[in-house]
């Protein structure tokens, strides 16, 4: 089945992405324990906020187009406060390798690019033990059209949305949400996704999106769509890990073996 995809989606140099009005997400939640933040200075040395999925206690998923204007650290928390400052609180664990999906590198179509929008980073030091990796669903035939999606978005105390690349709009706080949305189209590299009353906002690309039903990830959040006049954009995209199964499971084969680390040995890639 051959879908149509939105031109705005292709029209965005930056990502501008909060999960808006979403649920602030407990730490027992199954979402906070796979679930982290990734913070940075962009090329213009302003803060950024990205979202990511943890797959091993020392590797997190996310989207290659935010390591392009920023070098990042993993943020140990669900609530990374500023309070006036370019600095979180947020404890954090430095990169010690970016690996890079090659074809992302090659391609420069807009269109093309977005499907190959994956990067995995390899942790200098493995996560605190309420970490998890998450249950991915390289499969997923029989998804249900109800999704949770989850992220680090950047929105200020009055939910408008953050451009991270403008000097001084960095949000004080930026803490883990989640909300129900609804796929609406799709085809075999993306999901098209659309949330009533905004969507994504800045900082929330590259965070997890669940099947409502199973809890297993679908995807990770690209770039975002139309806004409908809301602060932050209704129509979303998801890049389908089923898509790059072979290339996630090689990764995390050389991490295996490069980067080993005790906690990775007890916790095999968990996926159907």
């Amino acid at each position: 089945m051959k879908f149509l995809f939105l031109v705005s989606l292709f029209f965005l140099s930056t990502p501008s992405f909060a999960i808006y009005n979403g649920e602030v997400v407990s730490a027992e939640d199954p979402i906070a324990k796979s679930s982290i933040a990734l913070t940075g200075t962009s090329i213009n040395k302003q803060p950024t906020v990205c979202s990511g999925l943890v797959l091993r206690q020392n590797a997190i998923l996310t989207v290659a187009h935010c390591a392009d204007y920023s070098d990042f650290v993993a943020r140990t928390g669900l609530k990374i406060q500023r309070k006036g400052t370019y600095e979180p609180s947020a404890p954090s664990i430095e990169i010690q390798k970016y690996l890079h999906n090659g074809k992302y590198e090659k391609v420069s179509d807009e269109q093309e690019k977005s499907r190959e929008d994956i990067i995995i980073l390899v942790l200098k030091e493995p996560l605190p033990k309420s970490y998890e990796p998450a249950t991915l669903d390289f499969e997923d035939k029989g998804f249900s059209t109800e999704v949770k999606m989850a992220g680090y978005g950047a929105q200020n105390s009055f939910g408008k949305k953050i451009n991270m690349l403008q000097p001084r709009t960095a949000a004080e706080d930026v803490e883990l949400k989640s909300k129900t949305a609804k796929i609406i189209e799709f085809d075999k590299e993306v999901f098209k996704i659309d949330q009533k009353e905004g969507g994504l906002c800045s900082g929330d690309s590259g965070g997890p999106i669940y099947d409502s039903q199973t809890m297993k990830v679908l995807a990770i959040a690209l770039r975002a769509g139309e806004s409908k006049g809301q602060p932050c954009a209704t129509t979303s995209f998801g890049l389908r890990l089923s898509s790059k199964k072979e290339w996630i499971k090689e990764q995390l084969s050389k991490i295996d073996t490069a980067y080993p680390s005790p906690k990775n040995q007890s916790a095999p890639l968990r996926a159907d």
